[in-house]
């Protein structure tokens, strides 16, 4: 088994362990095979990972800050100077938000107009650019 290139002599430590070990020959064998090894190692790796950019890597922040939740609400008063809404809405499970009365701003594209008081409406609630979520879309119920 000595000229048998494939064959490891294996030696135990005080431990138990064992540790593979090569003679001169193999070693020899494989050290010259290390470039062909290591190449077919990096197309194999190469192939499996996603190639990410750092462009890609903005993108994919920015869609999760964008993830939009629609949700049932009641408005309660309506600030339109400060583009602030005050709603009810039950629990928000996406959110794991509970059910609360709350001030909410209100995106600049989305018209002022459509809020009144006591009225049930569906948001859809998404992250500004500082991370606050504000409503970005609304629907009136009966409309």
């Amino acid at each position: 088994m000595e000229g048998d290139p494939r064959a490891l002599v294996l030696s135990s430590s005080r431990k138990k362990e064992l540790t593979p070990r090569f003679n001169t020959k193999q070693k020899g064998n494989i050290m010259k095979k290390l470039p062909q090894i290591a190449t077919v190692l990096a197309i194999v790796v190469g192939l499996n990972a996603p190639v990410v950019s750092a462009a890609d890597e903005n993108q994919h922040s920015h869609q999760a800050e964008k993830k939009e939740v629609m949700i049932h609400a009641v408005v309660n008063s309506i600030n339109s100077t400060d583009r602030m809404v005050n709603i009810s809405h039950g629990p928000i499970k996406d959110l794991s938000w509970p059910a609360m009365t709350m001030d909410m701003k209100v995106a600049q594209n989305v018209d002022m107009d459509v809020f009144h008081k006591g009225e049930e409406i569906m948001v859809s609630l998404s992250r500004d650019g500082k991370g606050i979520f504000e409503i970005v879309k609304v629907m009136v119920h009966g409309h």
